[in-house]
This record gives structure tokens, sequence and C-alpha cells, in this order.
């Protein structure tokens, strides 16, 4: 049945009218992605975590509806590698229908998850992000709170400058730097 579908739309790609044409060729690339998203899909359930991490670059790359519940599901993997895949991928896609779930990540054991998920939520540039990233300003790993830093920086919100102020009188010289940054980033 796929195979007709392909034979009819390649045949309107010669069409005279460049609508049409146009038309062919997006149901074609549309067709062509379905085979990859399913077995990306079915990569995600192998044994081998690398193999799982790369078909999680790969569904991220595809970025389509179809990938993100994929996804989303690997942000639970055992592997750290595969959930820091994950976390990467669904940040550069920034669906604001997954925001929760990355949120969530930022209760991961890991240290690198967490790191990970603040630098995600910060490409969001989602105002709703604000608030959440704000209750982490009092964070005692310095690593996790520079990401803070700069994801609230990077989101712009100008809701964020008093405790960034605040922050600029931070004992650590990297955190008084980022907070410096973060604040040439606001929103007048």
């Amino acid at each position: 049945m796929e195979n007709r579908r392909k034979a009819a739309l390649v045949k309107l790609l010669k069409d005279e009218n460049e609508m049409v044409r146009k038309s062919a060729a997006k149901a074609l690339g549309d067709l062509e992605k379905k085979p990859n998203l399913e077995r990306l899909i079915k990569a995600l359930k192998n044994k081998d975590k690398f193999t799982r991490v790369r078909a999680i670059y790969a569904l991220g790359k595809i970025g389509e509806e179809g990938a993100l519940a994929p996804l989303v599901s690997a942000l639970n993997d055992p592997e750290v590698e595969v959930r820091s895949a994950a976390v990467r991928a669904l940040g550069e896609i920034a669906d604001p229908g997954i925001l929760s779930n990355l949120m969530e990540r930022l209760d991961d054991e890991n240290l690198t998850i967490r790191v990970l998920t603040v630098e995600a939520l910060g490409n969001f540039l989602d105002k709703r992000v604000t608030d959440f990233l704000i209750a982490h300003l009092n964070e005692k790993n310095l690593e996790l709170l520079e990401s803070v830093i700069g994801a609230l920086g990077k989101i712009g919100d100008k809701k964020v400058e008093k405790p960034l102020l605040i922050l600029l009188a931070h004992p650590e010289p990297r955190i008084r730097s980022r907070a410096a940054l973060a604040l040439g980033n606001l929103e007048d």
C-alpha cells in the first residue's frame, strides 16, 4: 500500500502546478520519516545503552510530536547516559508540553542530570520556568547554582533582578560572575 502511495506521489512531482509538486514532495518526506521514527523508537528498547543514546539524539533531530513520548519515557532510563541524552534532546526541542516532565528531573539523584535539566529549562525561554528556578537559587551545590543562574539569565525575566543582585555578594567568585552576566541579559 505504501509503495502505491509513493509511486503516485512521485508522479505528482512532475505536475504542472507548483503547489501540487510541493505538496507531493512534503508528503514523500513525511512517508520517509515514518519508518525511521518507528525504527528509532524500537532502538530505545535495546539493551545497549549507547544504541539507546544514539536513538535519542536521532529522535531529537526529528523533533516531531511522535518522538516526544519516547523521549520523555527515556528520562526514566536506569542509565545516566541515556537520561542525559533525553534531557538534552528535549531541551533542544523545547516543546512546552513536556515542561513538567523535565522539571521532575531536578529531583534526579545524579548531579549531571540536574545540571543538564536546568540548562534544558533555560532553552524554553518561558517565563513559567522563572518561578520554578527562582526556588533553586538557594542551591548549595555551586555547579547547579551556576546553571540555575545561567538559565534565569537566558530566560531574561526581569522578576529575577532582585535575587540576582543579592547573589552579587555571594562568597564564591564564580557565582558573583554568573549573576553579573545574568543581570546583563534581563529585559528592560
